[in-house]
């Protein structure tokens, strides 16, 4: 009897807690409490007493529908329809580490809202601004979002979505493209003694090997697997980026590259003797160690294929 009455108490309290904010959500200005522009939104209709029609109240509870059960979409795609028949649209989907998410929405509709959330917890982690229609979000690991796209209260128009899942770093090869990535993360090496760490690259020797980002060149040149390599230190990134079986080198320590100098060519030096020439190519996170270049380095469209293949057993050399 003494845990319901402690029950019923602390609801009493929660509804009494929640009945002040929306009190003071409507007299404080919608920009008091900060927040997204669909939540300051929100507020601006509980301050003009709008969550009582029943236009704002379909509103706000079609924004808490559509985080409930959105339907899985883990295709690239695009959605047409009228605001005033479906004024919200939500979809679930996977992102990987290193992918920039773009959403487009065309509609001359004022307002719209985009806004991202973690499936998990429905925490929201990007919006667009007030008044844009682009939303960006540069995932910083494998999970799965939600994303809504929600009109005003009142909608009239018609509307586009498209979605895209972009590369966040230069495609280290030059004259190249993601189809010439041959070893994947994860791929056995040693007779699966160990894993691989990267992702090969195959070129003619001598092709010229690109920063993928602004760094700082380390010190180290030389290792017994890679052979000659190079390591770029991203500090605003927080991630190292590590280059083997250089032909040759085209930097020195301590050098500042940007992302698109050449900082070595092709080859085959350390254990890759007797492969074809090849660039391994890794990214490494502080904390997290290795983690899968591919996102990073090619687009949705071209890496679906490569990402959805099973890492193989390698028993040959090189790293």
């Amino acid at each position: 009897m003494r845990r319901l009455v402690i029950l019923l108490a602390l609801v009493a309290l929660g509804a009494i807690a929640w009945e002040f904010r929306v009190e003071l959500e409507r007299k404080l200005p919608p920009w008091f409490f900060g927040g997204s522009p669909h939540q300051q939104y929100a507020r601006e209709l509980r301050r003009q007493y709008l969550d009582a029609t029943a236009a704002g109240s379909a509103w706000l509870a079609a924004a808490d529908d559509a985080l409930r059960n959105p339907p899985l979409r883990r295709q690239l795609f695009g959605l047409e329809g009228a605001f005033n028949t479906d004024p919200v649209v939500s979809w679930r989907f996977p992102v990987r580490r290193g992918q920039r998410i773009v959403i487009d929405v065309s509609s001359h509709e004022k307002p719209v809202f985009v806004d991202l959330f973690e499936a998990d917890d429905l925490d929201r982690i990007a919006s667009a601004p007030l008044n844009a229609t682009r939303l960006e979000f540069e995932a910083d690991e494998d999970e799965e979002l939600i994303a809504r796209v929600q009109a005003g209260a009142y909608p009239r128009e018609a509307f586009a979505i498209a979605q895209r899942a972009e590369a966040t770093l230069e495609f280290p090869v030059q004259d190249v493209t993601p189809r010439a990535v041959g070893g994947l993360f994860g791929d056995g090496r040693d007779r699966g003694g160990r894993r691989h760490e990267g992702i090969d690259i195959f070129a003619p020797r001598r092709t010229p090997v690109v920063a993928a980002i602004d760094g700082v060149v380390s010190p180290q040149t030389t290792n017994n697997l890679g052979g000659n390599v190079v390591w770029i230190w991203s500090i605003g990134r927080g991630i190292s980026l590590y280059y083997a079986h250089l032909d040759e080198h085209a930097v020195s320590p301590g050098d500042r590259v940007a992302a698109g100098e050449v900082i070595g060519y092709v080859g085959t030096s350390g254990n890759a003797r007797g492969t074809p020439p090849h660039l391994h190519f890794g990214v490494y996170a502080r904390p997290g160690g290795a983690v899968d270049p591919l996102p990073y380095v090619c687009d949705a469209p071209c890496g679906e294929r490569l990402m959805q293949r099973q890492p193989q057993p390698r028993n040959g050399r090189d790293s």
